[in-house]
């Protein structure tokens, strides 16, 4: 009875049949593309650039696709909806998927209601693989939804079969690698290149975060701002509006290590990039899970040529901690080849959910590294 009502609303199901919205518009959406996969994200990516959401969400049409796609403005249900109509319209097999976004919480899958849905994205059915697509966030790469999205199952409603559940999951992990290859001087100063490479999750908030700003450059001044001990200099960013590929940031920089050398010895803290500061998870007991959303991969690599007069004091520690069940880990290993201070970190968490009994073992986790990452590499002077 649900999915007659749902397709026979002129609000959702009728929507999705309006193929002819985009019978004159379609051969410009394709833009000469052929292949099924690559005619889905070419509409994908036309919807998300000219129809912006109007701050509604919802599973039903505000204002018909037709008069979004006039406007170029609609609420989420009119971007989505006209999504699943105009893939549908280019004969690739799309259906409407609702859910329930993490802030309006979970659907009950045994005794659902439509009340409980909040939310419509598209699901993309090709060779035999299937791709979630949200058109209504701007800096979103095909095939990757909004975390907000990721709440356990969504209902798929298709024109010609009865609806069913389809699991939602992260198709991407939250991962950031940094690369700092640099030379330290006799007067104290670190200067070189930082490369940042951010994809997933974390090349979305980059990229958000540079929206924000306004420009690279405000984004670039603000970063300056927030880290007073760096300073920057050149500059690049790569890949900003190429939503397939992974951000990559290019900064010249600077900083002050140590004040002189007369002590022979000083101390040099690794742990300037990504540091983590505060425990996340910081109650005695929890009774519900902890959901990330999607698995988190950051990794650290430092290449830092040390002048000729100046070596390891001592060996450095290194840090190997590990979740049960391959649920996590992180790792450090500092090593000096002639004049070649190399130093590595990682840090992953590989489930997107941990049950409420996880919750103490990553409150240690956290609580290690935070410890861990005061400890500094001692370096000193040989003449």
């Amino acid at each position: 009875d649900i999915d007659t009502e749902l397709l026979e609303d002129r609000s959702f199901g009728l929507q999705i049949k309006k193929k002819d919205v985009f019978k004159d518009v379609l051969p410009q959406m394709l833009n000469g593309a052929t292949d099924q996969l690559d005619k889905a994200r070419a509409i994908y990516a036309y919807i998300q650039k000219n129809i912006k959401k109007n701050g509604y969400i919802g599973i039903y049409s505000e204002n018909t696709i037709k008069t979004a796609l006039e406007r170029h403005s609609g609420n989420t249900a009119d971007i989505n909806l006209a999504l699943v109509a105009a893939l549908n319209a280019a004969d690739i097999d799309a259906e409407a998927l609702i859910l329930s976004t993490r802030n309006n919480g979970a659907v009950n899958d045994l005794y659902p209601v439509i009340s409980e849905f909040n939310y419509v994205v598209a699901k993309v059915n090709i060779d035999n693989k299937s791709y979630l697509l949200d058109a209504t966030v701007p800096f979103l790469p095909f095939g990757l939804l909004p975390l907000h999205c990721i709440n356990g199952k969504g209902r798929a409603v298709p024109l010609k079969k009865p609806s069913y559940w389809h699991e939602i999951a992260a198709s991407q992990k939250q991962s950031t690698k940094y690369v700092l290859n640099a030379a330290l001087d006799n007067e104290g100063f670190l200067k070189g290149s930082l490369t940042t490479v951010s994809s997933g999750y974390s090349a979305l908030k980059k990229r958000e975060r540079i929206s924000e700003a306004g420009s690279t450059d405000q984004y670039v001044e603000k970063l300056d701002e927030q880290m007073p001990a760096i300073k920057i200099g050149n500059y690049r960013v790569d890949n900003l509006d190429s939503l397939e590929n992974p951000l990559v940031e290019v900064y010249d920089i600077e900083m002050k290590i140590f004040d002189k050398m007369g002590s022979g010895q000083f101390y040099f803290n690794p742990f300037f990039i990504n540091r983590t500061d505060k425990n996340p998870f910081n109650l005695n007991e929890r009774s519900y899970p902890v959901d990330l959303g999607a698995p988190i991969d950051d990794r650290l690599t430092m290449n830092i040529t040390l002048p000729d007069n100046i070596v390891l004091a001592n060996e450095p520690k290194n840090m190997a901690l590990a979740l049960v069940d391959d649920g996590g880990k992180y790792q450090t290993a500092t090593s000096l080849a002639g004049n070649n201070l190399v130093f590595h970190q990682l840090m992953q968490l590989n489930s997107p959910i941990y049950g409420p009994e996880e919750y103490l073992s990553l409150k240690e986790f956290f609580s290690r590294i935070i410890q861990f990452q005061k400890t500094d590499i001692i370096l000193k002077k040989t003449k």
